[in-house]
């Protein structure tokens, strides 16, 4: 379950340009609800932004596995380009807890889980299609994230998220950079990563409205947008 509340938090994004954003998202597998993630995006005067966001697990699985993620991410932007100055990481199960503080001026070349949709958001929003690359530092690996354009999908997942229609469709591909042994993390056998965006009448921008993650046992992960609102800075 750790491995899908990473790969959620990679696969969350915003609508941004001098706006507030709340938006939250369930993760369901095999159809049981499992997952809640709750993320704040603050745009400053001074074109820095602040990223927060609070994943836990919920139900039914969250009573077998209870896990909490929270990250904080601070950083500059630079023409329509996001980069991370400082990013935190608090995660607990009911076994440990951990703690990572990470100054990225040592990592220039290197945006954080979360800037990442910034900068792919602010890609599709002016190009209109998904094709980008990142080079991410987690605190403990490098790699690169790949977006590529696949066909568009008409979602019709009623009753499970807030929008119901045409989205663009990005094909996700994790691929490590600085280490030989991949790990779980960068194992994709158990399905392609997928991400969903489409403007929904009060945002100004294309979001991530939906998110196929893989499989889980014999159940497909998939996230849905559940909220999304706007508050003038």
């Amino acid at each position: 379950m750790f491995k899908y509340i990473l790969i959620f938090l990679i696969f969350f994004s915003s609508s941004v340009f001098s706006k507030t954003i709340d938006l939250e998202y369930d993760v369901y597998a095999g159809g049981l609800r499992g997952l809640n993630a709750k993320i704040t995006i603050t745009l400053k005067n001074d074109n820095t932004y602040e990223i927060s966001s609070i994943a836990k697990t919920t139900g039914f699985i969250g009573t077998l596995y209870y896990a909490m993620m929270k990250y904080d991410t601070f950083g500059e932007i630079k023409e329509n380009y996001f980069k991370t100055s400082n990013y935190i990481y608090n995660a607990e199960t009911r076994k440990k807890k951990r703690t990572k503080n990470i100054d990225f001026s040592e990592y220039k070349d290197y945006v954080d889980y979360q800037t990442v949709f910034l900068n792919i958001i602010s890609h599709i929003t002016k190009n209109d299609n998904c094709d980008l690359s990142n080079n991410v530092y987690s605190g403990k690996r490098f790699f690169k994230i790949d977006f590529k354009n696949t066909e568009n999908l008409n979602i019709k997942d009623k009753g499970k998220g807030i929008y119901q229609g045409e989205a663009i469709a990005c094909n996700v591909d994790i691929e490590s950079t600085g280490q030989k042994d991949y790990g779980w993390f960068f194992d994709q056998s158990q399905g392609e990563l997928k991400a969903y965006f489409a403007k929904i009448p009060n945002l100004d921008n294309k979001i991530m409205v939906k998110a196929d993650m893989g499989t889980l046992g014999h159940g497909n992960i998939i996230a849905y947008l559940v909220k999304a609102e706007i508050k003038e800075n």
